[in-house]
């Protein structure tokens, strides 16, 4: 089971100070799937677009950086 996370909608190109706003609040977002993966997360951030992707991974078959 993993757990994954898009959002979009985000103030496109905006300066750093917002762009980390979002991310702390995708953060916290995601952290409420880590029911659905402990083992690993990771974010994606693309501030040009306005879009933020994070998941949660459970580690059942690869647990290398490959299966992520």
């Amino acid at each position: 089971m993993c757990g994954i996370l898009s959002v979009y909608g985000l103030h496109p190109g905006a300066d750093w100070a917002t762009a980390d706003k979002d991310r702390r609040k995708v953060l916290q977002l995601s952290k409420l799937l880590r029911h659905r993966g402990p083992d690993q997360n990771s974010i994606a951030t693309y501030p040009e677009a306005g879009v933020m992707m994070a998941h949660e991974r459970l580690i059942v078959v690869d647990p290398t950086d490959k299966g992520r």
